[in-house]
């Protein structure tokens, strides 16, 4: 990649890349119900994220600085990508976007919408609707690429699809709500890498990354890439072997599926009928269960991918796993929620992007670590304790608005995180505990002081906060512990 760039073949796509932060609040409307915490706090962050308030502020950042930055880019052929993190995010993406541009009457400034299969919903009053259904003329597909060519649009809204492998040098500007991370992460950003007569700078506007999470997932590919171990190629088989004892699918229904689907004139009940029964057991199973076959199935998906290419495995059994995973993927990534509901019981009091921050993201500076070789993954399932939706809301608060409402806090954890994951005495004593409970002593809140006082230059407010006031202290202490030893229990096994 360094070469590439150095001679001018593709563009740097973190010389532009800036973050946006936002805050929310969050407010019961119902009983305290008890629910899952691990879950319920994914729940609530996407019920902030999805909310028609947050979307709206979003898209009209987006269309601003489109407008004001990019279209006048490439003698206004200048494209953008919308990078969201769900069908249903694309959805609502789309029309918010449609509707503020209606509002300000803006002409030049037109989006195209791109996923696959359909969505419900009624938040958007959209029914079983497929990309089509949202685009003007119809486009779907290929048809989409090449509507997104012609001067009739400008910004081009996806999930997943055309997120990566996309090729279109117009592309200038990316705004990203989705997390990346390590190969996703480049091959999502370097949609912008192509180059184009007049086109020398690109634009990167991130909502939910750090960027020293952009940078490291980059750096083993900007110079040469190194592997700390080997693939190991019989990795497809080991993932078949988990896969057919977890007992989701019969192979009786594999072979059923991918004669009709390896077959022009296949039926679709053919295909579809193994799906949803295997589905159907799915959805049986206990959610740390699902979890784990979930991430089986995917990893298979994309260890077939990829070794495939390499290895010639002359195995249609194999071949026809990866078929039937990857249709049945989109059905269990639809119901991954499952058990808690938390509908009507909050509303979003409150949201806000906040700190626009530009960042020099350079690839000579950094130090690259050797990429991971592909493993079996799964891991053993893990228990969600339960937590009262109240304190659980609290606890979100605290993050994202409540005393740090006005601050930095993300960038603030980093710091404090990153100094006590580099402190030898915590490092002594997370390898002799088992649980963070254990782990969380005093040597862990004075240490957790001298983080603060050291951060004090660069962090005023949340510091100043944090050393006046216990309750502020003992509230943010609680929130790092988990990830403190995590990091330091990673470090020690390293």
């Amino acid at each position: 990649m360094r070469q590439a760039i150095e001679e001018e073949f593709i563009l740097d796509v973190l010389r532009g890349y800036t973050t946006y932060d936002f805050a929310f609040k969050l407010e019961q409307s119902a009983d305290d119900k008890e629910v899952k915490s691990g879950r319920a706090k994914k729940k609530l962050f996407q019920y902030a994220q999805l909310h028609p308030t947050s979307i709206a502020q979003k898209v009209t950042v987006i269309v601003e600085h489109f407008r004001e930055h990019v279209l006048h880019l490439l003698g206004g052929q200048a494209k953008a990508m919308v990078v969201t993190d769900s069908r249903l995010a694309a959805v609502r993406y789309k029309k918010a976007f449609d509707a503020y541009i209606a509002k300000m009457k803006y002409a030049d400034c037109k989006a195209l919408v791109a996923f696959s299969g359909t969505i419900t919903d009624s938040e958007s009053q959209v029914f079983k609707a497929d990309e089509g259904n949202l685009n003007d003329n119809k486009e779907r597909d290929d048809g989409i690429k090449t509507a997104f060519d012609t001067e009739s649009y400008q910004v081009l809204i996806v999930a997943s699809k055309f997120q990566t492998g996309f090729d279109q040098p117009k592309l200038v500007a990316m705004y990203v709500d989705k997390r990346l991370e390590g190969v996703l992460a480049v091959q999502t950003l370097s949609r912008l890498n192509r180059t184009c007569p007049g086109k020398d700078k690109t634009f990167v506007l991130d909502f939910r990354n750090q960027p020293k999470d952009i940078l490291d997932s980059f750096l083993p590919f900007y110079r040469t890439a190194k592997l700390s171990g080997i693939t190991d190629r019989n990795l497809v088989h080991t993932l078949r072997a988990k896969l057919d004892q977890a007992g989701v699918y019969l192979w009786s229904e594999v072979e059923v599926f991918a004669k009709a689907y390896f077959d022009p004139k296949g039926k679709q009940a053919s295909i579809q009928h193994p799906l949803k029964q295997a589905h159907d057991r799915y959805k049986d199973r206990k959610p740390e269960e699902q979890e784990l076959f979930r991430g089986d199935l995917s990893s298979y998906v994309t260890a077939y991918d990829f070794l495939s290419q390499l290895v010639d495995y002359d195995d249609a059994d194999l071949e026809r796993l990866h078929a039937f995973a990857k249709c049945l993927l989109p059905r269990l990534r639809s119901k991954t929620d499952g058990g808690d509901t938390l509908e009507g019981l909050v509303r979003l009091a409150g949201y806000k992007v906040i700190n626009l921050k530009e960042h020099n993201l350079n690839l000579d500076a950094g130090k690259a670590k050797p990429m991971k070789p592909m493993g079996p993954g799964g891991g053993e399932p893990w228990d969600d304790p339960n937590a009262r939706l109240s304190a659980i809301i609290q606890k979100m608060n605290e993050v994202f608005s409540g005393n740090l409402s006005d601050a930095d806090f993300r960038g603030y954890a980093t710091t404090l995180i990153g100094k006590m994951v580099e402190d030898a005495t915590l490092q002594e004593q997370a390898k002799a505990n088992d649980t963070a409970e254990s782990f969380s002593n005093d040597a862990y809140e004075q240490k957790l002081t001298g983080a603060v006082v050291d951060a004090l230059e660069n962090h005023s407010a949340m510091a100043d906060q944090a050393l006046k006031h216990p309750r502020v202290f003992k509230g943010l202490a609680s929130l790092l512990l988990d990830e403190v030893y995590r990091q330091l229990r990673e470090k020690a096994v390293a």
